[in-house]
């Protein structure tokens, strides 16, 4: 037993010195927090920005899927998902892969495919939306700007500490859904597999309320000694200038915290 607590001991001295040691990667724009599940221990950068409540953007498509999946609106990973184009007009901006074709959740997950999950949101409806907002104890749980709407620069807002406790929650399925929602969730979370580790994820972006953009990389480790809950969030002046830049912080961060 004494063997174990000095090698966790070991490991959050590893942590805290790898985080202080690259505060450098983000300035007062940018936070990261990790939590370990072994130790239940909060370790960040840039406490005041950490609990700062912003709009979670893309990345609340973790619990829009867990929602539609556990409500049956979406019923499988084969699934086709569509929207209506009178109601949701291709953009300029939009990528091709959002809307040449229909999308399985995984698909749209991945791709990020904003009108799929707007869709999504709508079959919902705001009533069971508010009801699993709530229950997940989510940021602000403020969907009052339009249901399919309200995470994008809308009402529902969200810190980074909250992003990684509601994630920890989640994991644990302390949220009351069914744990085949949990783990068809899992499935389509899933970015990088190796020998030593998986790693869960999910992006995200938008305006900031100061003009810039703001972006997102929140999700969850599994490595041989245990589960790493994260949460990163940063600004930029442009799209190009976050966009792998929210990937590569908080990357660099789990490496030199041994998680990855």
């Amino acid at each position: 037993m004494k063997e174990v607590i000095l090698i966790v001991s070991m490991f959050v001295v590893c942590i805290n010195s790898a985080l202080a040691d690259n505060q450098d990667l983000c300035s007062e724009d940018c936070t990261f927090v990790l939590l370990s599940e072994t130790t239940g221990e909060f370790h960040v950068v840039n406490e005041a920005r950490a609990k700062q409540r912003l709009s979670p953007c893309s990345t609340f498509k973790i619990p829009n899927s867990l929602i539609a999946m556990d409500l049956g609106v979406v019923e499988n990973l084969e699934q086709k998902l569509t929207f209506d184009p009178a109601t949701y007009p291709v953009q300029e901006w939009w990528p091709k892969n959002w809307y040449a074709e229909p999308l399985n959740l995984n698909d749209a997950f991945t791709y990020s495919a904003l009108p799929v999950y707007q869709e999504i949101a709508v079959r919902i409806n705001p009533v069971r939306m508010q009801f699993f907002v709530d229950q997940f104890n989510y940021g602000n749980r403020d969907i009052s700007s339009g249901i399919d709407t309200f995470w994008l620069n809308g009402s529902l807002e969200i810190s980074a500490r909250e992003q990684v406790a509601f994630i920890r929650r989640m994991y644990r399925n302390e949220i009351s859904v069914a744990q085949s929602s949990l783990s068809l969730l899992k499935e389509i979370m899933l970015v990088e597999e190796t020998d030593h580790h998986k790693f869960y994820a999910k992006t995200g972006a938008g305006g900031a309320d100061n003009g810039r953009i703001l972006g997102w990389y929140v999700g969850f480790v599994e490595n041989k000694s245990g589960t790493y809950y994260f949460a990163l969030n940063l600004e930029g002046a442009t799209w190009s200038d976050i966009k792998q830049r929210r990937i590569d912080i908080a990357k660099n961060y789990l490496a030199q915290a041994g998680v990855l």
